[in-house]
């Protein structure tokens, strides 16, 4: 199997918390993404936000209510999954999650971008309800999510549209 067909066999339809020993983002820099994502610090820091209440009858337009941090029978959503993670990652309680990063170069075009740890989480509140943000760190050679790493890890830029392109649907 090549490796592009392996990524695609892995990619979820959208961001996966804990996918096995890491997570999956998918993110969008486009002038046209749902979403506000960017790039800081020089090119080694992910902020990203997401994820919508989903659009049904009782919500016809999930960009105008907050966005839900957990469901109502008290489970998290993946907002509440990836913001416990990154809490407890800043009070260096357990070491941060590992996040694989997909970058939409194109309409149905994902380009791996390589493994970031995510951080930190905080809402914020933009024109019109209060959203997720999410901070991630790009770093050097944690590739292998099985292998533990030893803190400090050096950091490395995330390069938008560079990594290894793949076709597939998300």
């Amino acid at each position: 199997m090549s490796k592009c067909a392996a990524a695609r066999s892995q990619l979820p339809a959208g961001d996966e918390f804990q996918v096995g020993h890491h997570s999956v983002i998918l993110m969008s820099l486009r002038h046209n993404a749902p979403y506000r994502d960017r790039i800081e610090d020089g090119g080694t820091t992910l902020i990203y936000e997401r994820h919508d209440q989903s659009e049904t009858g009782n919500c016809p337009n999930p960009k105008g209510i907050d966005q839900p941090e957990g469901y109502p029978s008290g489970t998290l959503t993946e907002n509440g999954r990836f913001h416990l993670a990154a809490q407890e990652a800043k009070r260096n309680l357990p070491s941060p999650e590992r996040v694989r990063l997909y970058e939409q170069a194109h309409s149905g075009i994902w380009s791996y971008n390589g493994m970031i740890h995510l951080v930190d989480s905080w809402t914020e509140y933009d024109k019109y309800r209060s959203v997720f943000k999410f901070r991630l760190e790009a770093v050097e050679g944690d590739e292998d999510s099985e292998i533990v790493l030893k803190a400090p890890v050096p950091r490395r830029r995330i390069n938008p549209n560079f990594g290894k392109a793949c076709c597939m649907e998300a």
